[in-house]
C-alpha cells in the first residue's frame, strides 16, 4: 500500500490462525501478533488507510476482518455498504 500518502494509522486485525504468513509477508515480522484462541490471532500494524488496504482485506474474505480503530471500522462498512449499492 505504499504508493499512498497519508497518516500512517494502528490498525487492529483479527484473524485466522492460517492467515498468519500472509500479514506477515504484508506487515513484515516487526509486528504485534498475539493469539486470541486456538483458532485466531490479533496482529496489530501501522498501515496508511488507503483504498487499496481496504481491498486487500476484502479480498481476504472472512478469515480476517478490522476490529480497531472504530473510524477504520467504519470506513470498512462504508465501503462493503458503497460496493452492495453498485452491484444491486
Amino acid at each position: 500500500f505504499g504508493m499512498f500518502t497519508g497518516e500512517l494509522t494502528t490498525v487492529t486485525l483479527e484473524a485466522e490462525n492460517h492467515m498468519a504468513g500472509v500479514v506477515i509477508d504484508r506487515f513484515g515480522k516487526d509486528i504485534n501478533i498475539s493469539p486470541i484462541d486456538d483458532s485466531r490471532f490479533q496482529a496489530t500494524v501501522n498501515v496508511i488507510v488507503s483504498p487499496q488496504f481496504i481491498g486487500w482485506i476484502v479480498a481476504l474474505g472472512k478469515s480476517i476482518r478490522i476490529t480497531g480503530p472504530d473510524a477504520v471500522v467504519e470506513r470498512m462498512r462504508d465501503e462493503i455498504h458503497r460496493l452492495s449499492e453498485q452491484y444491486q
